[in-house]
């Protein structure tokens, strides 16, 4: 079930998605593979080569000040960092079932108040 993560701050907030945590329980890898070109030496002859090896590059995610971002994998509450802003209160995770029940709620109290202020109209006539 996709999620929705709210940052509270007044500050961006980046994550770092660990291919371990985010990408194998998310099904679907976020990485960019990236060729890097080092120098090698030979001890023994003190010969200089190039190699190359291609590297793994984790996913980011990036939240802006009072910033909501649908869509979210659950797989990203398994990440620290996340988990540590969502136990600070800087970051809330809302669900499609949460944003829902809240809806419903503020239609609610909204009919209640568009009822009171009807009859508050009527008593003071």
């Amino acid at each position: 079930m996709p999620i929705t993560l709210e940052n509270r701050g007044r500050q961006m907030q980046v994550f770092n998605l660990p291919h371990e945590l985010y990408c194998e329980k998310a099904g679907r890898c976020g990485c960019v593979q990236e060729t890097v070109t080092t120098w090698v030496e030979d001890t023994a002859t003190g010969e200089r080569s190039l190699r190359s090896t291609i590297k793994r590059i984790p996913a980011s995610l990036t939240l802006l000040a009072r910033e909501k971002q649908p869509g979210f994998h659950e797989a990203v509450l398994e990440v620290p960092e996340v988990q540590r802003a969502i136990k600070l209160g800087t970051v809330r995770v809302w669900t499609e079932r949460a944003r829902q029940a809240v809806d419903a709620a503020r239609q609610k109290r909204d009919r209640r108040s568009a009822a009171a202020s009807t009859e508050d109209g009527a008593r003071h006539e």
